[in-house]
């Protein structure tokens, strides 16, 4: 399961093995194989959250004054709700939505 993905470019340091190399590849194509690496990790991301949708999940509220916190899983979640929730309480949510960042849901 693909989560998040750092990712970052070779870069250059003299004096190193990896300098010696010949037809070093260009900051252009390391670029593009930055963004498309990103866009790979954002979807996948996406498409691990979606697998929650419609589902309870119990909510561990981490800062209450915007109601986030994470999943049993680990999974970020921002609630929506007119009730402050104590630090490390934990609640029921129905998972409504998703993105790259955060699943979204409700309390039940």
């Amino acid at each position: 399961m693909l989560l998040k993905v750092h990712v970052f470019p070779f870069s250059l340091r003299p004096g190193t093995l990896a300098a010696k190399i010949k037809n070093q590849t260009s900051p252009l194509v390391m670029h593009e194989r930055e963004i498309r690496m990103l866009s790979i990790s954002e979807h996948e991301a996406v498409a691990h959250k979606q697998k929650f949708l419609g589902e309870i999940m119990k909510f561990s509220s981490k800062q209450s004054k915007n109601h986030e916190g994470f999943t049993d899983n680990y999974l970020r979640v921002r609630i929506e709700s007119d009730n402050l929730f104590a630090v490390n309480e934990i609640v029921d949510v129905k998972i409504q939505k998703a993105d790259s960042k955060f699943l979204y849901g409700i309390p039940v």
